[in-house]
């Protein structure tokens, strides 16, 4: 039996949200603090907005950080101009206050909007 297990470890986790979490998010309604955005314009995944996540953990009640990525440029305009003027307006222009929000689903798409 090969000792490669011994010398090579699998990582959990990257941090972001696995795709079946978006999915709960967006079905629950649980409304998270947005307190981070990034536009990276190369990567493994094309261009995408990186939004950083104060989201409540279900098991503990903690809250944990965690990251979204968000396709740009995927036909989803409104939720591309909502992500870039949290960049230039909020979190570029210095402000550091988290923006309340919650993940919504309309057909294959997500959005952000505004926490009730």
């Amino acid at each position: 039996m090969s000792d490669f297990w011994s010398t090579h470890e699998v990582k959990s986790g990257s941090g972001y949200l696995s795709p079946e979490e978006k999915d709960a998010l967006a079905k629950s309604g649980q409304p998270f603090e947005i307190t981070g955005v990034a536009f990276e314009a190369d990567n493994k995944f094309g261009p995408r907005y990186k939004i950083t996540l104060a989201l409540p953990d279900e098991a503990t009640g903690e809250t944990e950080t965690r990251l979204m990525g968000l396709a740009k440029g995927s036909g989803v305009t409104s939720r591309d101009d909502i992500l870039q003027a949290m960049i230039d307006d909020h979190f570029g222009a210095g402000e550091s206050d988290p923006i309340s929000a919650i993940l919504e689903k309309a057909g294959n798409s997500y959005l952000i909007k505004p926490a009730p």
